[in-house]
């Protein structure tokens, strides 16, 4: 369903065509639409609006919601909720989900074929659109369009007539936008207010692209800016959109004001004073999600004032998990200031228990400045009590601080009394029976002697 347009010298009037089958549509001369497929994904939630009875497309309207469809009033004050169905697909003859409606809304302003103005209808499904189908939302009263974006490109998409003289199929176009008419008054006498228009004179919607959408990228997003109104008759010179944003709150209560809000467009969809990720609906939402702490990096990621390990987001972090002081190897291993024995976290390791003294090896072992037996350590044992001097072992049995023959106690051990030195014999009790003591003692001194000669 299209209106319109024959452009006079002096005025225009507006020339209405209500098709409600495809030889009527096929009727009307020279169409020039020279659109391509549109084959954007995201372009699924342009829809065709069918008549039940005859599956015949009458209009094009876009999913602004789950349940919402926007269209043009001229579209739906033609038809009736039991009439009327909503199909989604690329091809109104081919495969694709058809589903009823429950409530059709023309704007209340809406005047008819008399007025050019407020041209723009809503339709509620009986039930969400598929999952598959992402809405595309409405242009904002914040983003709205003006006369700044004259000569901005707009992309148009619809099920309309094409330059074949067929219908039925969704493609796409784009045209500049050439006049912004804010209204209350009509512009250059062609442009309704609260519209824009465009020249299309080699490409453009036609008859069947009625209430469908032109969209405009804002901040990269794509937002449904006006729904095509009416044109030309031949559709070879101009057409005409109703700008959305200038209808933004009505649309906003039919849907029901919408609750969630976008949380990556600037605006306070919602309009609860608080936008994009200040609004608590954007707690969940990735893109208000703070980057997570590098625990290693010395870097505040997240902005919370707490920096690696400091930071409670690094708490199970393997990097920042406590480190056992190594009570051994001269390194500060858990950064707390104290290294190895120094630490409060060896005080259980028996390296730093103390050494205990070694009572027999001629050393200081626990570094106290007493060796072996003049250790208090050693005291208890029972080859540190007092004794006789072994006069030929290299130690100081009797723990007078003298070994072998510099010990008195060596005075008349044979092989201390001619050298002094303290190898050789060891002066030891005899044992052996007393009738061989004398021989053995004899026998002893011969032994020692020839081993000093």
């Amino acid at each position: 369903m299209w209106r319109w347009v024959g452009l006079g010298v002096v005025f225009w009037v507006l020339v209405s065509c209500q098709p409600e089958s495809p030889g009527e549509l096929g009727s009307f001369n020279n169409p020039i639409m020279y659109g391509t497929v549109d084959g954007d994904p995201a372009h699924a939630a342009v829809v065709a609006l069918l008549n039940d009875a005859s599956r015949d497309l009458f209009c094009t309207g876009t999913l602004i919601a789950r349940d919402v469809v926007l269209a043009a009033a001229h579209c739906v004050e033609a038809t009736s909720v039991s009439r009327l169905k909503i199909f989604f697909g690329a091809d109104i003859n081919k495969a694709g989900t058809t589903l009823a409606v429950t409530e059709i809304l023309a704007h209340p302003e809406y005047g008819g074929w008399s007025l050019l103005h407020h041209d723009l209808g809503l339709i509620r499904l009986a039930s969400p659109a598929p999952a598959e189908i992402t809405p595309i939302p409405h242009l904002p009263a914040a983003l709205g369009i003006s006369a700044a974006d004259e000569g901005a490109v707009v992309e148009f998409s619809g099920y309309g007539l094409t330059e074949s003289d067929v219908f039925g199929v969704k493609l796409r176009t784009e045209l500049p936008i050439d006049t912004v008419c804010p209204g209350p008054n009509s512009c250059d006498a062609w442009v309704s207010a609260q519209a824009f228009g465009y020249r299309q004179s080699t490409t453009g919607p036609c008859a069947g692209d009625s209430g469908g959408p032109a969209f405009l990228l804002r901040g990269g997003k794509e937002y449904v800016a006006g729904v095509t109104s009416y044109g030309d008759g031949a559709c070879v010179s101009i057409g005409v959109s109703t700008t959305v944003s200038e209808f933004a709150a009505w649309i906003d209560d039919f849907i029901g004001v919408q609750s969630v809000e976008d949380c990556d467009n600037g605006i306070d969809d919602d309009q609860d004073n608080q936008i994009d990720c200040q609004d608590s609906d954007c707690e969940a939402d990735p893109a208000c999600q703070p980057p997570a702490e590098n625990c290693s990096n010395g870097l505040d990621d997240d902005q919370d004032g707490q920096i690696d390990c400091a930071d409670s987001d690094c708490a199970s972090s393997p990097s920042c998990q406590a480190v056992t002081e190594n009570c051994s190897n001269g390194v500060d291993d858990d950064q707390d200031g104290l290294a190895d024995c120094a630490d409060t976290d060896c005080a259980a390791d028996p390296v730093c228990q103390g050494t205990a003294e070694i009572c027999d090896n001629g050393l200081d072992d626990d570094q106290d400045g007493t060796i072996d037996c003049f250790d208090a350590d050693c005291q208890g044992l029972a080859h540190c009590q007092p004794g006789t001097e072994i006069c030929a072992d290299g130690l100081d049995n009797d723990n007078d601080g003298l070994a072998d023959c510099a010990d008195t106690d060596c005075a008349t051990f044979p092989a201390c009394m001619s050298s002094g030195s303290s190898g050789g014999c060891q002066h030891a009790p005899l044992s052996a029976p007393a009738g061989w003591g004398f021989f053995a003692l004899l026998m002893a001194l011969l032994f020692c002697t020839r081993r000093i000669t």
